[in-house]
C-alpha cells in the first residue's frame, strides 16, 4: 500500500498544511494503520510549514505501509543542496515569517517530534532541497 500526494502550492499556508494532514489521516484510516496518529500529524504539520515557508509550497508526501511499518518520505522540490549543520548554526533565512523563526529544523523541533513519536531511521537529506524520511512501527508490533 503506497500513495503519493503532490501538493498544491496555490493554497494558503493553512490550506496547504490541511492538505497534508487530510492525506495522512485518510491514508491511515483507509488502511487501518495502528499508529499514534496525532504524533505523526504533529511531525507532518511542522515539515509542511517548512515546505510552505522555504520551498514556495512545492513538494510531495509519500506514505507506504509494509511489514507492520508506516514508511514516509516528505520532500520539497528545491534544487539547491545544503549543509544541514551550517543551517542549524545560522538559523532560518526567512526572518520575516515571524512564525517559529528557526525552531523547526534549526532548533531541533522536527527531530524532537520524530524522536518523541518513536520514528525509526529519521533522516533529513539536503542534497537537493529537503527530504525527510523515516518509519513508524505499528503499535501492536512492539
Amino acid at each position: 500500500m503506497k500513495e503519493t500526494l503532490i501538493l498544491n502550492p496555490a493554497l494558503s499556508r493553512e490550506g496547504f498544511q490541511r492538505q497534508y494532514l487530510t492525506f495522512v489521516k485518510q491514508f491511515i484510516e483507509k488502511h487501518q494503520i495502528p499508529i499514534q496518529v496525532n504524533g505523526f500529524c504533529m511531525l507532518v504539520n511542522e515539515i509542511s510549514k517548512n515546505i510552505w515557508d522555504h520551498a514556495n509550497g512545492k513538494g510531495q508526501i509519500t506514505l507506504e505501509a509494509v511489514d507492520e511499518t508506516l514508511n514516509f518520505e516528505i520532500k520539497d522540490y528545491g534544487t539547491e543542496s545544503y549543509d544541514i549543520e551550517k543551517i542549524r548554526q545560522a538559523g532560518s533565512r526567512l526572518a520575516g515569517n515571524h512564525i517559529n523563526h528557526g525552531h523547526g529544523i534549526c532548533g531541533g523541533m522536527i527531530e524532537g517530534i520524530a524522536e518523541g513519536n518513536k520514528v525509526k531511521n529519521f533522516h533529513v537529506d539536503t542534497s537537493c532541497g529537503f527530504t525527510y524520511s523515516g518509519s513508524i512501527p505499528f503499535l501492536h508490533s512492539g
